[in-house]
């Protein structure tokens, strides 16, 4: 499982999160803000523990550009 402290220092502005403030989640490419990426870490702890897979993901953060 992907390592993310959840701690956002500068929350940047929508489309423009600095990269250090991102995380990778457990499907690649995908990446959130830190804070994000904790919580959907934790809820795909608990549907993996309830239905034995992963969620899917189709989209994480998206630069502005």
């Amino acid at each position: 499982m992907p390592l993310c402290d959840g701690v956002v220092t500068d929350i940047g502005t929508n489309g423009r999160v600095p990269v250090e403030e991102l995380c990778d989640l457990w499907q690649a490419p995908y990446r959130d803000r830190a804070d994000a990426a904790v919580a959907l870490i934790a809820l795909n702890e608990a549907y993996e523990a309830r239905f034995g897979t992963a969620i899917c993901l189709t989209s994480g953060y998206r630069t502005f550009e």
